[in-house]
């Protein structure tokens, strides 16, 4: 029997996996080629980012189209992120069978304009409520023209999420959150939660001490800035516990004005990331922008000890057994004060085990290859 053929189109380059929404691109590719499926990859360039040597031996075929930026893009129909990824000769090579397409994110959904598509099985994977994340970053944003730009593509958005992914056959969330709101939209359609896709396959947290708090994350993403700077000078300026920031790009005035007892680790490959993290006590992985659990969380959970969040970064309630969930300056100060001197046990390992089955990226990869 030949192994079924899937059709995934991403919104960048899954390579190297390392900001949120391509983590969960490129281990959902090793995991159903694991799984047994054979892959044709289809993905939009427009940097500098390349396929590594794993994504070539696990893929049937991969093919790159130039994204359309700047004034080529612009579609006064769509949302920018989708007319700005769009090929015809990804049409053309699509023709070319009858496999499932898989789509990454709304940005990859360009293809649900030609109606010669629409007798496929066309599955898309929601990344995010991408309305909200718009809107959340115009509110941050303090160029005024960037922040018309973000407002402009939330309203865009907001008309095409409810009306323009009609011919999608079944939709993958990441969580609750999505599916609630697309399944309002596309009654007909199927819905199916597959948690996010990471780099650990099994919990691999270490027992005993640390002695070191760890927030990390993409440091040129102002969400991730706002939060730094939050636990700089709302938690860690009242509190001589050391921490480390680490993440890609951090702005040059970061490492300028840090106390003592705070490190900066900037731009850090994957090997030194996963140290981090497993060699951290306390992970502080607070949020101000509501799009889903965060990747950074996922990871933490699976390789690191203690994790201290706050409700908007972790909106999955079942999660909440596993996370000391602290909305306040004052109150995680107290629980880290408390934290530092409690070792990571084995029962806590046990626990975690148990609750996060059902992210394993093999079971949820098993739940994408039953739909096709």
């Amino acid at each position: 029997m030949h192994n079924p053929h899937l059709h995934i189109i991403a919104f960048d380059c899954p390579s190297p996996p390392d900001y949120g929404g391509v983590i969960d691109v490129y281990y959902k590719l090793k995991s159903l080629a694991q799984a047994g499926l054979k892959i044709t990859l289809h993905y939009f360039e427009y940097n500098d980012r390349k396929i590594d040597e794993l994504l070539q031996d696990i893929c049937y075929k991969i093919y790159a189209y130039p994204r359309r930026t700047g004034l080529k893009g612009l579609d006064p129909q769509l949302p920018y992120i989708i007319s700005s990824r769009q090929s015809k000769t990804l049409y053309t090579r699509l023709k070319e069978d009858k496999s499932p397409i898989l789509m990454e994110g709304v940005h990859s959904t360009f293809i649900l304009q030609y109606p010669e598509l629409a007798q496929r099985k066309l599955l898309l994977r929601t990344h995010n409520i991408e309305t909200e994340y718009y809107q959340s970053l115009a509110s941050k944003e303090t160029s005024i023209l960037k922040r018309i730009y973000l407002y402009l593509e939330a309203s865009r958005l907001a008309r095409y999420e409810p009306t323009g992914l009609q011919a999608v056959h079944h939709f993958l969330h990441i969580s609750e959150k999505e599916k609630s709101y697309f399944s309002s939209f596309y009654p007909k359609a199927g819905h199916t939660i597959a948690k996010s896709f990471i780099r650990s396959t099994s919990v691999e947290c270490k027992s005993g001490m640390g002695d070191y708090a760890l927030f990390h994350g993409n440091l040129s993403i102002s969400e991730n800035r706002e939060v730094v700077y939050y636990l700089l000078q709302q938690v860690f300026n009242k509190i001589n516990y050391p921490l480390i920031i680490s993440g890609k790009n951090p702005p040059h005035s970061l490492s300028q004005h840090l106390p003592p007892h705070v490190q900066l680790i900037a731009n850090p490959d994957d090997e030194t990331m996963h140290s981090l993290i497993s060699n951290a006590h306390i992970h502080v992985l607070p949020s101000f922008q509501g799009t889903g659990t965060k990747l950074k969380l996922m990871h933490a959970l699976f390789e690191g000890r203690h994790i201290i969040a706050n409700t908007i970064a972790c909106d999955d309630e079942s999660l909440h057994p596993l996370i000391h969930i602290e909305n306040s300056p004052d109150t995680m100060i107290s629980e880290i004060s408390r934290l530092k001197e409690i070792p990571f046990t084995h029962e806590d390992i046990e626990k975690r085990k148990k609750h996060l089955s059902s992210y394993y990226n093999d079971y949820n990869a098993s739940l994408i290859t039953q739909l096709l």
